[in-house]
């Protein structure tokens, strides 16, 4: 992995420290509906079963259910239904983009979420793209770890989605960083986030040029599905044209997040580097200071 995301991700895990992830009343239910302690994770009582998935620790398996039915079950205990958070990054060639802190603050924003995350006693695991959608490697452990990060893809999230979905978690938070500059329809995708969750959050993170291009000059766009090129001059009546585009493409996904009753939030990369803090998302309550 790329020494400077793994910096990327040290920084905002530390700055996820002074952070706690607020969880709504659904994430902190089991199967059952029984509500959990938000300490239940040192527990070991056996709640219920569920089947086995790549990756799962082998040591979980009921090998007697396996004798019985042919089947991998993982014995789930009491952590395994308690708060959990499902962060999922979007790994474009435009997370990525050059002279700007979007990788920085793509990587350090998911760190920071998965650190505030454990200090609520909530467990995560963070997925990225790739063929579509996989686990990153120790993506259940501490950001510090995690390993496997590229910001190189170049389908879309929404492409990739229809490749391999991620098996998240019931009734768990799901949270999606991406900048969301592809061709999708919101709606599909937000119900499909929706589906049997506790909360989503969908979060638009954008370098301040994404957000705002200069009214003049010279500009050489890139697609990062095809790799063409496009060169123009930019003046005011094509930023418009362009603000106006931007603005009605948020609308529809802000619109897609209302239907399921998912939060919708615009971030902008240079904001969040300059300090690590994240007002947007305190207001929301969806973040606490600790």
């Amino acid at each position: 992995m790329n020494p400077d995301f793994s910096q990327h991700l040290l920084a905002g895990a530390e700055a996820g420290q002074g952070y706690r992830l607020i969880l709504p009343d659904e994430a902190l239910r089991g199967r059952s509906g029984e509500r959990l302690g938000q300490g239940a994770g040192s527990s070991l009582d056996f709640k219920d079963y569920r089947d086995y998935q790549p990756g799962d620790d082998l040591r979980m398996i009921d090998w007697g259910v396996y004798a019985r039915s042919d089947k991998l079950t993982l014995k789930m205990f009491r952590e395994e239904v308690s708060p959990h958070l499902d962060l999922v990054i979007d790994g474009s060639k435009s997370m990525n983009l050059p002279d700007t802190p979007k990788a920085e603050a793509t990587l350090g924003l998911s760190a920071l979420l998965a650190t505030a995350a454990r200090n609520a006693q909530c467990t995560c695991t963070a997925w990225m793209q790739e063929e579509g959608f996989v686990r990153v490697p120790h993506g259940n452990d501490h950001p510090a770890v995690w390993d496997g990060l590229a910001l190189d893809r170049a389908e879309s999230p929404a492409l990739a989605f229809n490749t391999m979905r991620p098996a998240w978690r019931s009734r768990g938070v799901r949270v999606f960083v991406s900048d969301l500059l592809f061709e999708a329809d919101p709606i599909h995708l937000v119900r499909h986030f929706a589906r049997d969750a506790a909360s989503v959050i969908i979060i638009q993170l954008l370098a301040a040029q994404d957000a705002n291009p200069p009214e003049r000059g010279n500009l050489k766009l890139v697609d990062v599905e095809s790799n063409t090129h496009l060169e123009l001059h930019l003046d005011a009546g094509l930023q418009a044209r362009y603000l106006k585009a931007l603005a009605t493409h948020q609308d529809a996904w802000r619109g897609a997040c209302q239907e399921v009753n998912a939060q919708f939030h615009i971030l902008i990369a240079e904001d969040i580097t300059a300090d690590w803090t994240l007002p947007t998302l305190e207001a929301s309550e969806l973040l606490a200071p600790v």
